[in-house]
């Protein structure tokens, strides 16, 4: 009897323990501001958004158009940086939240095939509006959570191949959808974050101007031209997408 009472208490003191070890997470208040960012874990998955930067230039050299981007190229560097308000409902798994992400693909080439060495670049602002679920309490030390969410976004871009040419900035819009883990310190407001995102930034809106200019002539400007060629039959609209894997640094207030 006296064992028993023993180990009841010993394991009442190692319970009580580690509930105060492992806590949740004391959230002052229901609002959140987090920071996201990454390198190089930006992956294009549309096949227009997978071309080389040899397809890119064989376009270019007909009629300064391009059937695709060339960030499938295995020298493509990429970094993404952002950041997420989100308000937490009581008592619920909904959070709405509001973003601001900038996403930059950049590919230096100096292949064979060039007689110099050339680079294209295009940059994305993005807004994103939406709503996470979050599996569990948003209070609890781990949770599993979803968003989906529309964005607008300004896209811009640099090519510098036969000639320097900027791409005029535009807006399109599009949806974006993500999972991730959330692990929420113990005794802190802070949280961390392991985010994988999947964007389509031009779901609406794509268009084509023709150029201005032939190639081997100075064009000092064009248009991002995602949308189908009208004087190319063959030619197709193209989709701006890409998954990106991040990680975020999350503060309750």
């Amino acid at each position: 009897m006296h064992r028993k009472f023993v180990f009841a208490l010993i394991f009442s003191f190692s319970v009580i323990l580690t509930i105060q070890i492992f806590a949740q997470t004391k959230l002052p208040g229901q609002w959140s501001l987090m920071f996201n960012g990454n390198y190089f874990t930006n992956f294009g998955i549309s096949e227009a958004m997978r071309g080389t930067g040899e397809e890119f230039y064989n376009d270019l050299s007909k009629d300064y158009n391009n059937s695709k981007f060339p960030f499938g190229e295995s020298g493509t560097q990429s970094f993404n940086f952002g950041g997420q308000l989100s308000y937490r409902f009581p008592e619920s798994n909904f959070s709405p939240y509001l973003s601001l992400n900038l996403f930059f693909f950049f590919l230096n080439s100096d292949a064979s095939y060039l007689s110099t060495s050339a680079f294209a670049s295009i940059t994305l602002f993005v807004w994103s509006l939406g709503c996470e679920y979050t599996l569990g309490l948003p209070a609890d030390l781990l949770n599993i959570f979803g968003r989906l969410g529309i964005n607008t976004s300004t896209i811009a871009g640099n090519v510098h191949y036969f000639t320097e040419t900027d791409v005029i900035p535009t807006q399109r819009l599009g949806f974006e959808t993500e999972i991730g883990g959330r692990l929420n310190i113990p005794e802190t407001p802070l949280a961390v974050e392991l985010i994988t995102n999947y964007s389509n930034i031009n779901l609406i809106g794509k268009s084509y101007t023709k150029p201005a200019s032939q190639p081997r002539l100075y064009l000092p400007e064009r248009e991002l031209n995602d949308g189908k060629n009208p004087d190319n039959p063959n030619d197709k609209d193209r989709t701006i997408d890409f998954l990106s894997i991040k990680l975020g640094l999350k503060l309750w207030f």
